[in-house]
């Protein structure tokens, strides 16, 4: 079992209990949960660059938005260098690369 998430400052949290090796039920289970991850960070970022929102309201969150660009990229070179490929990474998830 892995989880992502999110906390309040957009700083990566991950809980993992896998078992080896990998099997397809786990594989998807990790995919789905980075999709989570994206999809949310993906919400964060539309509200960020929504112009109707004003500047000092986003302001404060400037750096929540990095930490959570940087949680997304350790996260996903992590899931490279386990053995997934971009494709399945991109399809399962859906990201726009």
């Amino acid at each position: 079992m892995i989880k992502l998430n999110w906390d309040k400052n957009f700083n990566l949290l991950i809980s993992c209990q896998l078992q080896m090796p990998v099997d397809i039920g786990n594989k998807l289970e990790i995919l789905s949960e980075f999709s989570k991850l994206y999809n949310e960070y993906e919400k964060f970022g539309y509200w960020m660059d929504n112009s109707k929102v004003p500047q000092a309201d986003k302001d404060p969150f400037r750096l929540h938005l990095v930490n959570a660009k940087i949680g997304l990229n350790y996260v996903y070179n992590f899931l490279l260098n386990c053995g997934f490929t971009d494709l399945e990474i991109q399809e399962y998830t859906q990201i726009p690369f």
